[in-house]
């Protein structure tokens, strides 16, 4: 698997996980990495935590996990609230951006003569949607654990 994808939740993946296996506070240097994660989700791209959660894991004898395997416990495996709601909000992000797009429609062709005022048309209920992803925006940012 390469680093840019995250594989579907598994709950049996999630068994055979090294980091899972190791998450209950058996190893201390998994539970290091794991407040890591926790501590940076929010200031360091996730690219730069998996490159450092590897370098450290690649020390230990018993672990094998690639850069992936890693990105993949972190997007998929790890279900604290910052780390949750930090995925949920660069998901509405991205929906904000495509409804945004949709928002604003092309001019209206039958128009007879194109003017300023039909030159560009607001399609009402996509922009109704985008209000309401921004506002679940808003609403995630204000949450206690995402403060800094």
């Amino acid at each position: 698997m390469d680093i840019d994808e995250v594989e579907e939740y598994d709950h049996e993946l999630n068994t055979r996980c090294y980091m899972c296996q190791m998450a209950n506070g058996d190893n201390e240097i998994v539970t290091k990495c794991h407040d890591y994660i926790k501590d940076s989700m929010s200031s360091v791209h996730i690219g730069e935590m998996v490159n450092q959660v590897h370098e450290v894991l690649s020390g230990l004898d018993d672990c094998s996990m690639t850069k992936a395997d890693i990105k993949n416990h972190i997007c998929q495996h790890m279900r604290s609230q910052k780390i949750v709601l930090h995925h949920t909000l660069k998901d509405l992000t991205h929906l904000a951006h495509v409804t945004k797009k949709c928002c604003i429609l092309p001019p209206n062709p039958e128009a007879e003569k194109p003017t300023s005022v039909n030159s560009e048309r607001v399609d009402l209920r996509m922009l109704s949607a985008y209000l309401k992803v921004i506002d679940q925006v808003v609403s995630v940012y204000r949450m206690n654990c995402m403060q800094d």
